[in-house]
């Protein structure tokens, strides 16, 4: 009984008798800036994750003008160590889309490899 009196003693110090604390909602504008911060933060995640030899990024953007997160695209420009040594730069497409976790959204990040093959259809017609 000793035990089961000192059990629950400790757990009402330690705040178990509490209801887990709910984050306050946010504004549009504070979700559409968290959104950006994880578009970036997940595109240059993909960047390192993609470019074997990854050396150095030279620019970076996500193009967020329009209101769909799922809508917006990115842009890196990265230098490499290439098979030979040397260093070579390349520019990468990127696009987003939005997962729910808990009741809130966030970004994830891929590599555009559609446009990355039209664009070497491109190139090689010509």
């Amino acid at each position: 009984m000793k035990t089961l009196i000192a059990l629950a003693a400790l757990l009402i110090l330690c705040g178990c008798n509490q209801s887990p604390s709910v984050p306050a909602k946010e504004s549009a504008y504070e979700a559409k800036h968290r959104l950006m911060e994880e578009a970036e933060s997940k595109m240059l995640q993909e960047l390192t994750n993609t470019v074997t030899g990854f050396k150095f990024l030279v620019s970076h953007y996500v193009s967020s003008t329009n209101a769909n997160p799922s809508e917006w695209t990115g842009n890196a420009t990265a230098e490499f160590v290439n098979t030979v040594g040397g260093v070579e730069r390349t520019n990468l497409p990127f696009i987003f889309s939005q997962i729910t976790f808990e009741g809130t959204n966030h970004m994830i990040c891929l590599l555009d490899r559609k446009k990355l093959f039209e664009e070497s259809l491109n190139r090689a017609s010509k």
